[in-house]
């Protein structure tokens, strides 16, 4: 809540509290009902974070020949999980994302998602 606008530290996710707006799933009202979406997320976005650290120091430091395993297990998981959010608005009707317009869905949701989503396909991406 603390991120949220208003909230004490909203001043870090500034450039961000556009979310609340269009994708309702990371707004007060979420929070409020008690919705753990987000907070689930959230969690894997931290073991997600704790992979590509790892990947990074396999790759670059230890030179380990695991790393490219590792990578790969980092990229599934960014995929999946941009996967599930789509999933997740079209097994809810969009209930998130639905009250945007048609050019604000696709240029401030359907884009930045598809990005990433492509980005992250594991022996698609292509962030090195």
């Amino acid at each position: 809540p603390h991120s949220f606008r208003g909230g004490k530290y909203h001043w870090i996710w500034k450039p961000y509290s556009l979310y609340q707006d269009i994708d309702l799933i990371y707004g007060v009202e979420a929070y409020a009902r008690g919705d753990g979406f987000t907070a689930a997320q959230s969690f894997l976005n931290i073991v997600e974070s704790i992979v590509n650290f790892i990947y990074v120091y396999k790759a670059h430091i230890s030179k380990d020949p695991i790393a490219p395993l590792i990578g790969f297990t980092a990229a599934t998981c960014s995929f999946s999980k941009t996967v599930l959010y789509w999933a997740q608005e079209y097994f809810c009707n969009y209930c998130a994302v639905g009250h945007n317009g048609l050019s604000t869905l696709f240029w401030l949701w359907v884009i930045p998602n598809g990005l990433v989503l492509i980005d992250s396909a594991p022996g698609v991406s292509f962030i090195r």
